[in-house]
């Protein structure tokens, strides 16, 4: 079901930046938290609030696949 997530998301939300795109792949590889702030260089709070951002963003989507995309980064 991730055939062209990312393709999907960035038409969906053209304005979230680069960053956070980066977080999502991350994410949706299945790190967590700590992992991802770890290779981003982040602090781990600043993973969290984003990914949190990132969640409320896709939830207001209207794209058959949003609940598949927010159970992967839960």
């Amino acid at each position: 079901e991730l055939d062209n997530a990312m393709t999907k998301l960035r038409q969906a939300m053209p304005r979230t930046r680069d960053e956070d795109f980066v977080l999502l792949g991350y994410l949706f590889a299945g790190l967590d938290a700590a992992s991802v702030s770890l290779i981003l260089g982040i602090p781990v709070n600043n993973i969290y609030s984003r990914k949190n951002r990132l969640k409320e963003r896709i939830s207001k989507l209207d794209l058959p696949e949003k609940t598949f995309y927010l159970k992967l980064i839960s």
